[in-house]
C-alpha cells in the first residue's frame, strides 16, 4: 500500500500536467521599417507551450541602404501574450547571429520590444510593435506589422 499511493499520485499529477501542457504551433510574419534607414522582414515558427508563452525559432532579412548590404541573422524567440482576449499586449524578445554586415563577417542580433496583437479569428490575427534591435554596433529602431498564425 506505501508503494501503490505516490503511484497514484504520480499518476494523477502527469494527467493533470498533460492536459495543462498541450504545446500548439504558432507562426508569426512580419515586415518593418526603422528610423535608421533599416526595412525588412522576418518570420519565426514554434510553439504556444503555456497560456500565451511562445518559443520559437526564426529568420529575418533587413535590407539597408545606408550600409550597402543585407544582414541576414537567425535567431530564438521568446514572447509572451499577456490576456487571453481578442485585443491583447504582448512582449517579444530575440537573440542569435548571423551573416550580413561590412565584410560580411559573422553578427550578433538582439532584439526586443513590445506591441499589441489583435485576433481576428481563433487562428489568425494581426500583430504591431515597436522593437529596438542590435546588429553588432549597429541599433535600429523599427516599427512592425505582421500576421500570426
Amino acid at each position: 500500500m506505501k508503494k501503490i499511493l505516490p503511484l497514484i499520485i504520480a499518476i494523477i499529477f502527469g494527467v493533470s500536467l498533460a492536459r495543462a501542457f498541450s504545446p500548439q504551433y504558432k507562426g508569426f510574419a512580419d515586415m518593418y521599417t526603422g528610423i535608421s534607414s533599416l526595412a525588412g522582414m522576418s518570420t519565426s515558427h514554434g510553439l504556444v507551450i503555456m497560456d500565451g508563452l511562445f518559443v520559437g525559432a526564426g529568420g529575418d532579412i533587413a535590407l539597408s541602404p545606408e550600409h550597402y548590404t543585407n544582414p541576414m541573422v537567425l535567431f530564438a524567440e521568446g514572447r509572451y501574450k499577456f490576456m487571453k482576449r481578442r485585443i491583447s499586449p504582448f512582449v517579444i524578445l530575440r537573440a542569435g547571429g548571423g551573416l550580413g554586415f561590412y565584410d560580411n563577417d559573422g553578427c550578433y542580433y538582439i532584439s526586443q520590444g513590445g506591441g499589441c496583437s489583435f485576433d481576428l479569428t481563433e487562428k489568425f490575427g494581426l500583430d504591431a510593435s515597436i522593437t529596438t534591435s542590435l546588429y553588432n554596433s549597429t541599433f535600429a529602431f523599427s516599427f512592425r506589422v505582421g500576421i500570426h498564425f
